[in-house]
């Protein structure tokens, strides 16, 4: 570290900084566990949706065993899962828009007329585990980004900024003493003259 008077701008010049940007990543940080909270929140919503719709499906359990030649794991193929993005603090996440299923294998006419509403309670099983593992993927990177975030506050708040703050006064207490030097010298030299 050298302990010059530019040193000592450009510490300061770096404090200002570091203080500057920290409540903006303290805002981030709030921002960003408000939105765990909610994804959590979410996520648990959406659990608790799946499983009711699991115990509905056991509730029937008898009438799946008496729709012979159905494959009912064919029935509820999906074709495809639309997933848009949001973005939140600068992070973009996932988000779930919908998801199509394989048109139906079976023939209306000659089954079960309950075919049907298996099929649909199977489907919308389906669906709620699909938006819950993309709600557990946004409760993820939302956690990940904030750990991020929390640790870089750390750091400025306790690291970086108390650093520079000790490196600024460790150059003016040198730089101070310099002059108190200067100004002895000084004197000392002017003594010398005024006794010649």
């Amino acid at each position: 570290m050298k302990l010059t008077k530019s040193a000592l701008r450009s510490s300061q010049q770096r404090l200002a900084q570091l203080e500057r940007y920290l409540p903006t990543l303290q805002l981030k940080k709030g921002l960003l566990q408000q939105e765990v909270f909610k994804a959590r929140a979410e996520s648990s919503k959406k659990s608790q949706v799946y499983e009711d719709l699991k115990r509905q499906l056991e509730e029937n359990r008898t009438l799946f065993v008496r729709a012979r030649g159905i494959d009912f794991a064919e029935e509820i193929c999906v074709q495809s899962i639309q997933k848009g993005e949001e973005n939140i603090a600068g992070i973009d996440l996932p988000v779930f828009e919908g998801v199509t299923f394989e048109l139906a294998h079976y023939h209306l006419f000659t089954t079960m007329l309950w075919t049907d509403s298996l099929v649909h309670l199977l489907q919308k099983a389906k669906r709620a585990r699909i938006e819950i593992d993309i709600a557990h993927e946004r409760e993820a990177i939302l956690t990940g980004e904030l750990r991020e975030v929390s640790i870089r506050v750390n750091l400025f708040e306790k690291i970086m900024i108390p650093r520079t703050k000790e490196q600024i006064k460790q150059i003016r207490v040198f730089l101070s003493d310099q002059e108190l030097m200067a100004v002895a010298r000084a004197k000392a030299a002017q003594k010398k003259v005024q006794a010649v």
